[in-house]
């Protein structure tokens, strides 16, 4: 059996929620919060194979259903209607049912996962051979100073360009390696600005009309964004807004911005950011580096 789920991903703080909400809108597709558990349970489902026993199926099936992710999402099956709901005990099918009982609870047809993994992309196409991709990329310094407001994440500005710099990398990479007809490059800025051209575009890729509930996403961010987590996705509940693109020529200290420039030149270069000369000295940059070090060290709280 052929299925063709959706893959949304993208490094944090990059608009994966912001994108997640706008697709699940459709009135065909369902796209539940993280999962984050396909690629852990895959191995055990293959090693377990066509000999597994019932017990052996449920019991893999309750581990699922037990992941602390799930208390995010507003439905999630139980492992008996899973099980009785399986056509074989393969990676794709369990996956798949699983995610069918949630897209059927909402009166959909087809799934989508927002989840962290762009690395592991040919991990989820060996599980699903016609799987389409989403990768949404946003403008690292904004990505930078995003991750300042959380509790999570990079440090420090070098290691945040660093790290930026290496999974978009990785993403873009491995992605532009599949068939055009799998894989997908969104840019954040493009979506906030120019929304509804941008929908039609990803609609047109994953093979659905386009829906104008779509460009309404915000209305129902706390149905399917838990009440705790709000101050995490601070912006699902209000529409588009271009003000939160290119915020990094208001908000980033000039040293922050030059480390990262020198740092991930060649990817914001590659996504058309724009890169303003250096003005801070090589000093200032030294210093700077050093002090996130001895902070970062000390186990202090992200310095600005």
């Amino acid at each position: 059996m052929e299925f063709q789920p959706i893959f949304l991903s993208g490094l944090g703080r990059s608009g994966t929620t912001l994108l997640r909400q706008m697709i699940n809108s459709h009135s065909q597709i369902a796209v539940p919060y993280e999962s984050h558990f396909i690629t852990k349970y895959t191995p055990i489902i293959e090693s377990l194979g066509k000999e597994a026993s019932k017990a052996d199926i449920l019991n893999v099936l309750e581990q699922i259903c037990s992941e602390e992710i799930l208390k995010y999402w507003d439905y999630y099956p139980n492992a008996n209607a899973v099980f009785d709901s399986l056509q074989s005990f393969t990676p794709a099918d369990v996956f798949n049912t699983f995610y069918m009982l949630y897209a059927k609870h909402h009166g959909k047809v087809r799934w989508g996962d927002k989840s962290a993994y762009l690395s592991n992309l040919y991990d989820i196409k060996k599980i699903f051979p016609n799987a389409v991709f989403i990768h949404i990329v946003r403008d690292g310094r904004d990505v930078a100073n995003s991750f300042k407001n959380m509790d999570f994440g990079p440090k420090t500005i070098a290691d945040t360009a660093d790290f930026w710099d290496r999974y978009v990398k990785l993403g873009m990479s491995m992605g532009r390696m599949l068939p055009s007809e799998q894989y997908m490059e969104l840019r954040y800025e493009d979506l906030v600005t120019q929304t509804e051209v941008e929908l039609k575009r990803i609609c047109e890729f994953i093979g659905v009309e386009f829906e104008p509930t779509m460009l309404e996403y915000y209305k129902d961010a706390k149905k399917y964004i838990p009440q705790n987590l709000l101050k995490t996705h601070y912006n699902a509940d209000k529409p588009p807004n271009p003000d939160r693109v290119y915020s990094w020529k208001k908000k980033m200290p000039q040293v922050e911005l030059d480390i990262f420039n020198q740092i991930a030149k060649d990817m914001l270069n590659e996504f058309n950011y724009e890169i303003p000369p250096i003005k801070s000295s090589s000093m200032a940059i030294k210093l700077k580096k050093l002090k996130d070090l001895l902070f970062k060290k000390a186990g202090k709280p992200k310095s600005n």
